[in-house]
């Protein structure tokens, strides 16, 4: 599945993620970028212009989604994800 949008991105201890939620529920996803090509800041809002959805398996063998980015555009520094919410169409 090819990925192309805005998504907010921050660095933690193993790389980078993005948190989606479902009203209350709420589950961070991996992103992955091209090596050398990672975002410097901790938060940005990146616009992806490349990228496609895979999958991992962790250390107990369960899948993970991943969003992998190969191009984007640095849109900004963000400090909060609240308004991520209010563009889900369901």
């Amino acid at each position: 599945m090819k990925l192309t949008d805005k998504l907010y991105v921050y660095k933690g201890q193993y790389g980078y993620s993005t948190l989606i939620k479902n009203q209350e529920e709420k589950m961070y996803v991996q992103v992955a970028f091209k090596k050398d090509q990672e975002p410097t800041g901790e938060r940005e809002t990146i616009n992806i212009k490349n990228g496609f959805l895979s999958m991992y398996k962790d250390k107990n063998g369960y899948a993970k989604p991943k969003i992998v980015v190969l191009d984007y555009d640095i849109i900004g520094e963000e400090t909060t994800t609240d308004e991520w919410g209010s563009d889900l169409p369901f």
